[in-house]
């Protein structure tokens, strides 16, 4: 049985943009948990087969040392899994439905043409997919973590180079992320590598249709049971919308056959129970002006930090008399909270808390 919702129309919807020439870059937040990798690979990739265009997925987290190596193997591995699709789809002399014209493309690439104990360098995945001659789109997942190093940054800058500086308008992209602020200094910043190259989209939050599918697939799976929608839906939002963790509810709830949301909450919330510790550790870690600032914002007081009822403020979160709070002290407070994902600009010179199941704990702490 398939448990994934399709985000089909909001596939479709990106794509006819580039089609209509609104956009040949767009950047996709969302926290984490929320279904972003799941709607690129399941929902964008198989639409995009079907309109002739040719998709990479980078995952950059998949080796945090070396984003570089990681582009080159997805680039090879994406033209070597899907060789008999291209020997099929660069035949087609018709437009596809994005506004580019498909022509005949060589799929005989030289893949085999390198030994394998001489790796492929960036330049040579770039010349890949030019030989391609066809509309490419890179999804590239977890984008964010390209603005994390310095070492990083001839990489990115050759990446940006590629995708941008074309006159073909071939490649295009989409950027998904689960940091604010990192997707900050690589699109909004005015030295940001990606700078102005990009627009941003929201990711449309789970409803009430996301429910109704989900409650569709156990009432097949049960022969009949129809759980309750409003109380689903209360979960769901309780969930901070976490489609992975809502699907895995409901699957215990059948197995077990327990068909109350109430009473499956207080069983089988397993990951919900363990997030609190792993938040207490991370908070404990913590220098204590730190700790000072964070509560703060998640209080709702992440703003006029570097004023003098700022100053005060922090003082009193502190209770600690022999911390040192001054203006800089503060400004490398907010820098290593930004640096660790914990906080982003909401706009700016007011802060908010990355993660809402993060701030959700912090509230309570700070109550």
């Amino acid at each position: 049985m398939n448990w994934h919702f399709p985000r089909t129309d909001y596939a479709e919807h990106i794509l006819n943009a580039m089609h209509g020439g609104l956009l040949s870059r767009v950047t996709i937040f969302a926290p984490r948990k929320r279904g972003k990798t799941q709607f690129i690979q399941r929902d964008v990739m198989p639409l995009c087969e079907s309109k002739g265009i040719f998709v990479v997925y980078v995952d950059f987290w998949q080796d945090k040392d070396n984003p570089e190596a990681v582009f080159i193997q997805s680039v090879i591995r994406a033209i070597e899994e899907r060789k008999s699709w291209l020997s099929k789809v660069t035949d087609i002399f018709k437009p596809n439905k994005i506004g580019v014209s498909l022509s005949k493309a060589s799929v005989d690439i030289g893949l085999e043409a390198k030994p394998e104990q001489s790796p492929y360098q960036l330049f040579d995945a770039f010349e890949l997919l030019n030989k391609l001659n066809m509309p490419i789109l890179l999804c590239l997942d977890e984008v964010q973590h390209l603005a994390t190093r310095k070492e990083f940054e001839n990489f990115t800058a050759a990446l940006r180079s590629f995708m941008v500086n074309r006159g073909d308008d071939l490649v295009k992209g989409i950027f998904t992320g689960s940091s604010r602020e990192g997707l900050e200094k690589l699109f909004r910043h005015t030295k940001a590598p990606f700078y102005n190259s990009a627009q941003s989209l929201d990711f449309p939050a789970l409803d009430e249709k996301f429910v109704e599918f989900e409650l569709g697939v156990v009432n097949k799976i049960t022969n009949g049971v129809e759980l309750n929608k409003e109380d689903a839906l209360n979960t769901l939002i309780e969930q901070h919308r976490e489609p992975a963790r809502f699907v895995e509810l409901l699957q215990q709830m059948v197995l077990n056959q327990v068909y109350d949301f109430s009473e499956a909450m207080k069983r089988f919330d397993l990951v919900a129970q363990s997030h609190p510790q792993e938040f207490q550790d991370l908070f404990e870690q913590l220098p204590a002006l730190d700790k000072a600032v964070l509560l703060l914002i998640a209080r709702g007081n992440g703003k006029n930090f570097y004023t003098e009822k700022g100053s005060r403020n922090v003082k009193l979160m502190l209770l600690d008399d022999s911390v040192s709070v001054t203006k800089s002290s503060i400004n490398n407070a907010l820098r290593r909270l930004k640096s660790e994902n914990l906080i982003f600009n909401i706009k700016r010179g007011v802060m908010g808390i990355e993660n809402p199941e993060l701030e959700k704990y912090l509230i309570a702490v700070a109550n």
